[in-house]
């Protein structure tokens, strides 16, 4: 063969073998893009798939385009036999009205009735109050049965944990409650604030309230026209007011039902004002 020949010859094997290492290497990063996409792709439904099975719980409020907050909200009807979930939307003028413009009287008083007095300064029904409790009441299996309505409205004043969204314990330091919708925007609260979030709801929706305390504790009290049947406990507690039964209602932790006295509480001295 002629030496011409032979060069060709070796020049078009080694452009193969050239060829053949760079097809090699871009099959090699097809597959590493094909294994990437794969991943993310997978990664993708799986979040999806968690999201969509998962209630969507948030710590803190969030704005809106326009200023407005909006929350999320858990509450159980049919005492507690099923979880559903409202989102609240409160303005900012009304949050504004309520943190910055309205008086927040001190309650640090030695007396217990300037206590109460004090406190209920914070009890006010408005058009967001009446919203919520309005919502929560249609939703349950039997909007007529106050017990059912009292402890569905409960329920979504409590404490439900880091698994739903709502309004979380908060014992606070500050000589001063809340307005019910600085609780419900804030989703925190001590038990007076959670107190005064579930009394301003029922007294929406036209039931006979108490406030509630004790040397250490705040609570509500709601009157119904039968005495409760789902509570806890094996004898519901009540407090009686100018004649007046108001069953306790412990706002601060899920899974207390209206009738339910702490235990922590036997014994000790209830004072109440009716609302």
């Amino acid at each position: 063969m002629p030496k011409g020949s032979n060069k060709k010859l070796q020049q078009c094997r080694a452009d193969l073998e050239s060829w053949q290492e760079a097809n090699n290497s871009l099959k090699n990063k097809l597959v590493a893009m094909f294994l990437v996409m794969l991943f993310i792709s997978t990664g993708l439904i799986l979040y999806v798939v968690a999201i969509s099975t998962s209630p969507p719980v948030e710590e803190r409020p969030y704005s809106n385009w326009d200023g407005s907050f909006y929350t999320m909200l858990t509450y159980a009807p049919e005492h507690g036999s099923v979880v559903k979930y409202m989102n609240v939307t409160v303005s900012y003028e009304d949050y504004f009205n309520y943190k910055f413009e309205a008086n927040h009287t001190s309650h640090s008083y030695p007396d217990a009735m300037d206590v109460l007095n004090a406190l209920s300064t914070y009890i006010v029904t408005d058009p967001i109050t009446t919203m919520i409790a309005s919502y929560v009441k249609a939703n349950c299996t039997v909007p007529s049965n106050g017990e059912e309505v009292a402890n569905a409205v409960l329920s979504i004043c409590q404490d439900w944990g880091s698994n739903h969204p709502s309004i979380r314990y908060l014992r606070e330091g500050v000589d001063a409650a809340k307005y019910p919708v600085e609780t419900v925007v804030e989703t925190t609260g001590d038990c007076e604030d959670q107190a005064i979030l579930f009394i301003a709801l029922m007294k929406s929706l036209g039931y006979d309230m108490a406030l509630l305390i004790t040397t250490e504790h705040a609570f509500a009290g709601v009157s119904l026209a039968v005495a409760p049947t789902h509570h806890i406990q094996p004898t519901p507690t009540s407090a009686l007011i100018n004649g007046t039964s108001y069953w306790v209602a412990e706002t601060t932790a899920y899974g207390w039902k209206v009738g339910d006295l702490p235990l922590e509480l036997e014994g000790e001295t209830i004072y109440g004002k009716e609302i």
